[in-house]
């Protein structure tokens, strides 16, 4: 009979008890639904309206005047393109650089344009009303309801040697840190 009843207890502790493994598979499933299917790449695309105050050119030499653009950024595949559009017709692409590695040289300090909030592709329009009209009577980039999900800044050197100017473009994620990606403009044509 003891020997009947320790071979009993001990099957009990190889197996997992049944409730262990529902937990096991509750966590599985709730992981699996956070994750992206590798299949499934959609191109999300931020945007908003820009005014550059200085003549600018990307590294193949196009021009960009100073003036009123439609500035897009749309993230294809993990690999962000940055869109100049005038008139419906996209000017110029510009594709972003590498991420930065160890030392770097220093990166361009001075604003060259205010933080430009971008709106996602994904978000509703909304009417009218909605989007010139601020409900509590602040700036509508301070409007509580508004959810930013990405944002867009351009930087210039101190040196007024260095030409370069970096467009840095942030995207808030889900879950974790900020996506960043890095553009490079010139104030002469390269």
């Amino acid at each position: 009979m003891q020997e009947t009843l320790h071979r009993t207890v001990g099957a009990r502790h190889t197996a997992p008890p049944p409730r262990l493994f529902l937990v096991f598979l509750f966590v599985i499933v709730v992981a699996a639904q956070g994750a992206e299917p590798a299949s499934s790449h959609s191109i999300e695309l931020f945007e908003n309206r820009a005014r550059l105050p200085v003549d600018l050119y990307t590294s193949d030499g196009t021009l960009l005047a100073a003036g009123s653009y439609r500035v897009r950024v749309r993230c294809d595949e993990g690999c962000p393109v940055l869109l100049f559009v005038a008139d419906g017709d996209a000017l110029t692409e510009v594709k972003a650089l590498p991420a930065p590695y160890g030392n770097e040289p220093a990166a361009p300090s001075i604003p060259l344009t205010g933080t430009l909030f971008l709106r996602s592709s994904e978000d509703p329009v909304g009417t009218d009303a909605d989007r010139h009209h601020s409900k509590t009577g602040h700036a509508q980039y301070h409007e509580t309801e508004r959810d930013w999900k990405a944002a867009l800044r351009m930087y210039r050197h101190a040196d007024a040697d260095r030409k370069e100017v970096l467009v840095l473009f942030q995207r808030r994620r889900p879950w974790g840190p900020w996506d960043e990606a890095r553009f490079q403009l010139f104030l002469q044509r390269p």
